[in-house]
């Protein structure tokens, strides 16, 4: 068995016990030695931390879990074998410890195995600094890998599976097995005039029409008493505004499907098919009733061209009465400027049965009554009657959706602007702080506007740029102002906490949802082409281009600007520096661009 090594240890085996007599002294309690077999034995990893980061102690633990050797990796940080995205977080835990050594701090972590590859444990930690056999802050590691990421996948999972059922015009419903909803997906408004939240909690059954209720609730107790595992039907159910529309109802169990509370239940409005298809076989006036009263506009062209069939919705639409829509040439509802194209494409049907707007909904232009362009979507079937292609045209009017699109269009041109004003007030402030970098963010803002203007960036990616260019240092915040302004050369823990900042920055603009990677721009800003950047070390194309020019515009501004630890460089330091990274730690375009800015263009800092 490995004994502990390092301060901890020399601390447990030259310990005095009191019990002994005074041949034993300097000899290891026997209780000592029992809790380092314990500690050595066990599945978990042991650390002991000193307040520096260094390692004292590390069980033998860690050779399965992370294929180290305890003794490789005493006396070193602990910092050096954490995530990134993690250092933040660890480094908050440590002065947690520090400063209060009665409380036991718990959560997640990320740690490199040897080969490279990251892990994920639950750690708990607690200061046992004054404690005589210990003298540092014991950190117990629970490797919760396998756990970590099947749960990850589960979710990722199940993200997908609820994306599917959100964007399905379909109507989802997730049942008890007697019919109760749970789960009502988001096309279930559009079908039925109902939000899910009116239906959650009841039985759908007591939407179905009375005559086809005992059919309905027949159904789901046969899947629910396991006589069947699913069912097909057509009902009729309750639109909110009171019609019955016509369903093609789809039941299936799904009780071993996890969060699945008994049935899925698939629903298709089918009303405009299933009532022209009945009344064109045996003239159902009942069908033919509700075709009529259908808030869609419905409208029949016969071989020749003339209107064959006009529903109330088409009159409510166009304006034309039934009676003097019918018989009348179709052309009539299509504006002037349109006409040529809709009549080819009517003959290509008449002709061949088949069209390249077949079976597809566009959004196009309807003529009215009154000499009024509607903007409608439109639906166009082939449909063969007497062996003669006729046109069936589904119409409905999106007057109403086009003018909230154009207000939801201004609003959100107010929210992006009320999210600018917000980005320039914290610029604002964070120059306000630091006296010594005052007009730093500003100067970089306006070189990368330069640089992506000559790279050809739209105005409103250039926008999102620009604000990322503001606060890129804006994680700087949670470092103490005397390390920022220190004179002198940073220690190496100093300038490991100063690095910290990307990622800070990343972490306070992560949950602002602005319309550009704005979080991410700033998490990125001093990773390098060649890997040799942080938070994350990521390379080339792993990173944003955005990030790349930010990247050149902090260096060369920093570098023309007078520091507390240094004098100005000047700008011809600044662009060899550039050429001398370019390709290597610099996008290549993004130097020759800021090169020729300044040497060719004349461009300068201004305040």
């Amino acid at each position: 068995m490995d004994m502990m090594t390092g301060p901890a240890a020399e601390r447990v085996e030259t310990a005095d016990d009191p019990v002994q007599g005074e041949g034993t002294r300097g000899a290891p309690r026997e209780s000592d030695l029992r809790l380092h077999a314990l500690v050595e034995e066990s599945f978990d990893v042991v650390l002991v931390v000193q307040a520096d980061g260094t390692l004292t102690y590390v069980s033998s633990a860690i050779r399965a879990t992370a294929g180290y050797e305890p003794q490789e990796l005493v006396g070193s940080n602990f910092l050096l074998y954490v995530h990134p995205d993690d250092t933040a977080m660890a480094q908050r835990w440590f002065a947690q410890a520090l400063r209060s050594p009665d409380l036991v701090i718990r959560g997640q972590l990320r740690y490199r195995q040897q080969d490279g590859r990251w892990r994920y444990a639950d750690a708990v930690s607690r200061s046992l600094m004054d404690h005589p056999g210990v003298g540092g802050i014991v950190a117990i590691l629970r490797d919760a890998t396998d756990r970590t990421l099947a749960e990850q996948s589960r979710r990722a999972s199940e993200a997908r599976l609820n994306t599917l059922m959100e964007q399905s015009s379909d109507v989802i419903l997730l049942t008890t097995p007697d019919g109760r909803v749970e789960y009502a997906g988001a096309a279930v408004a559009e079908a039925t005039g109902y939000q899910g939240a009116e239906i959650i909690g009841k039985s759908v059954v007591d939407f179905v029409h009375p005559d086809d209720r005992a059919a309905a609730a027949a159904a789901f107790a046969d899947v629910a008493e396991g006589r069947s595992d699913g069912f097909r039907a057509v009902w009729r159910c309750r639109h909110k505004d009171g019609q019955w529309r016509i369903h093609e109802v789809i039941g299936r169990d799904g009780r071993g499907v996890p969060g699945v509370p008994g049935l899925i239940v698939t629903c298709r409005d089918v009303t405009e098919r299933r009532v022209l298809d009945q009344a064109r076989r045996d003239g159902d006036a009942m069908l033919l009733a509700i075709a009529r009263s259908a808030r869609d506009a419905i409208v029949l062209v016969g071989n020749d061209g003339r209107i064959a069939f006009w529903n109330d919705g088409a009159s409510v639409l166009y304006g034309w009465s039934e009676r003097e829509a019918l018989g009348a040439d179709f052309i009539g509802l299509v504006p002037k400027e349109r006409r040529q194209r809709v009549l080819d494409d009517f003959r290509q049907v008449r002709e061949t049965g088949r069209s390249a707007l077949m079976n597809k909904t566009l959004e196009t232009i309807a003529l009215t009554n009154a000499g009024e362009q509607v903007p409608v979507e439109m639906t166009l079937t082939p449909v063969n009657l007497k062996d003669q292609w006729n046109v069936l045209l589904i119409v409905r009017s999106i007057a109403e959706r086009r003018l909230a699109a154009a207000e939801r269009e201004t609003h959100e041109g107010a929210i992006r602007r009320s999210l600018v004003e917000s980005i320039e007030a914290i610029a604002a402030t964070l120059e306000a702080r630091d006296p010594y970098t005052a007009g730093h963010a500003r100067r970089v803002s306006a070189l990368c506007v330069a640089i992506a203007t000559r790279l050809g960036y739209t105005e409103d990616r250039i926008c999102g740029l620009r604000l990322a260019a503001q606060v890129h240092d804006i994680g700087k915040i949670s470092i103490p102002a005397e390390i920022l302004c220190k004179p002198g050369r940073l220690s190496e823990i100093e300038l490991r906490l100063v690095q910290t900042h990307s990622q800070a920055g990343y972490d306070i603009l992560r949950n602002v949802q602005f319309p550009w990677p704005i979080a991410e721009i700033v998490r990125q800003h001093h990773e390098r082409l060649d890997g040799s950047g942080y938070p994350r070390g990521l390379k080339a194309t792993e990173i944003l281009p955005e990030a790349k020019i930010l990247a050149v515009a902090d260096v060369v501004e920093s570098m023309v600007q007078h520091r507390p630890y240094r004098a100005a460089m000047g700008m011809e330091a600044a662009l060899t520096e550039l050429s001398g990274g370019r390709g290597a730690r610099y996008d290549a375009r993004v130097v020759d661009v800021c090169t020729a800015l300044f040497r060719e263009q004349g461009y300068a800092f201004g305040a």
